[in-house]
């Protein structure tokens, strides 16, 4: 037995925002399904505190999505335990799968249009004659009287927060050499703050508990993040930003949030993220430094971030350079830097134009104390590379005879990777 998602409405929480959503046209479907004698049945969302409820009849394996919002404009999305599924495809459901159900895509505010924010339903299937999805096994873990000393997790729903500290009345245990709370959370998002023994915010994640799969969630912090730029000179927030991306092993935006931590007298940017996920940091030069200096990101992979313990990131803000390049017409220019033979940073032209036979592209490099280079390419000749440092300012030329455009030459006369000696 297979349900079918319908254009009707669902009720969102709060009767202000059904009318918003319904006039914007980011309201969703309800749900119908076909029973035994092929009648079309509505199922109704139950609303909980969290989200919806969908309670199936036995027998029901699949949901099939054939949804559009009142606004037709606006396109549907839907996620199943955590998985992507297109229109056309039959989710697989039990008792305890987890929904969540996007209506339109977020947009920022332009001259002619508000912002746009997607209305984003949580719903939890339960089906007759099975025993209701009770609370799930959840652990807290990488917890450390020296590190992240503490943490409270609060429902989140649509983005809201609730009063309480479910972890209020639940005892710390031991964890090896650090600490972990063990506890039930229901099925759902939940925002989990970290702190220091300070008591010190030292920044927050949003964690989905979800059934079916172990929920053991292993969180690190990033005690320190700064800009290792003369620090009479380089202020956060009115000389760089600092931008934290974190996701969790599947790949699932964690919708981090920085705090700050005092180590040794210093007090920086600090955030949380969990082993087995990523971490992505950025930070970009604003005001009066935004002219001369570029962004600057460091990363750690899903496999560093295993292990890896309590981290601190000092970045320093490169100045820019620019170079000017050129070429003859028609060849494909980029620069970059390099820190090996196989790991390469390519970067495309800031502006480049054509005019009769000479193109003219503008770059703007990195300081860094990495090799540099310029690759040509042009498809009536090779492909050229130059290394070494360059300077602010420095004029490149790459000529038909560096690109050999004007010589004979076939496959007998390339030498590749495989000739090599």
């Amino acid at each position: 037995m297979v349900l079918s998602l319908l254009p009707q409405t669902v009720l969102a929480l709060d009767p202000d925002q059904r009318q918003a959503e319904r006039r914007e046209g980011y309201d969703v479907a309800t749900v119908h399904y076909t029973d035994a004698k092929g009648d079309e049945q509505a199922t109704p969302f139950t609303e909980t505190g969290s989200g919806y409820v969908y309670t199936l009849p036995q027998g029901v394996t699949g949901i099939r999505m054939t949804a559009t919002a009142s606004n037709k404009n606006n396109q549907v999305y839907l996620t199943a335990d955590g998985t992507d599924y297109r229109r056309v495809e039959t989710v697989p459901v039990h008792n305890g799968t987890v929904l969540t159900i996007r209506c339109g895509d977020k947009a920022a505010a332009t001259e002619w249009s508000p912002a746009i924010t997607p209305t984003t339903y949580t719903v939890t299937v339960s089906q007759e004659g099975d025993a209701p999805q009770g609370d799930m096994d959840v652990s807290f873990k990488g917890l450390h009287n020296a590190q992240l000393a503490d943490i409270k997790v609060y429902t989140y729903a649509d983005g809201v927060k609730g009063e309480k500290n479910l972890l209020a009345n639940v005892d710390i245990e031991p964890d090896g050499y650090g600490l972990m709370y063990n506890t039930k959370l229901p099925v759902g998002d939940y925002l989990v703050e970290g702190y220091n023994t300070e008591g010190q915010l030292n920044g927050t994640l949003v964690l989905t508990v979800k059934a079916n799969q172990e929920n053991v969630f292993t969180l690190v912090r990033a005690y320190a993040i700064y800009a290792t730029n003369d620090s009479s000179s380089w202020v956060e927030g009115k000389d760089y930003t600092i931008d934290v991306t974190v996701t969790g092993p599947d790949g699932t935006d964690l919708q981090a949030k920085t705090g700050v931590s005092t180590t040794y007298g210093s007090t920086h940017t600090a955030c949380l993220f969990v082993e087995g996920g990523s971490l992505k940091i950025t930070l970009t030069p604003i005001g009066d430094k935004a002219a001369g200096y570029l962004p600057v990101t460091t990363t750690m992979t899903n496999k560093q971030t295993v292990g890896c313990g309590a981290k601190s990131f000092s970045l320093a803000i490169p100045k820019a350079l620019d170079i000017t390049v050129t070429a003859p017409a028609g060849s494909t220019l980029r620069m970059g830097t390099f820190g090996s033979y196989y790991s390469y940073t390519f970067l495309e032209p800031v502006s480049q134009e054509t005019k009769g036979d000479t193109m003219t592209a503008s770059f703007r490099l990195p300081e860094s104390g990495s090799q540099q280079f310029l690759r040509a390419q042009n498809p009536d000749g090779v492909t050229y590379w130059t290394f070494g440092k360059f300077t602010g300012g420095q004029e490149l030329a790459v000529t038909r005879d560096d690109l050999h455009m004007d010589d004979a030459f076939s496959s007998d006369t390339v030498y590749r990777f495989d000739k090599n000696v």
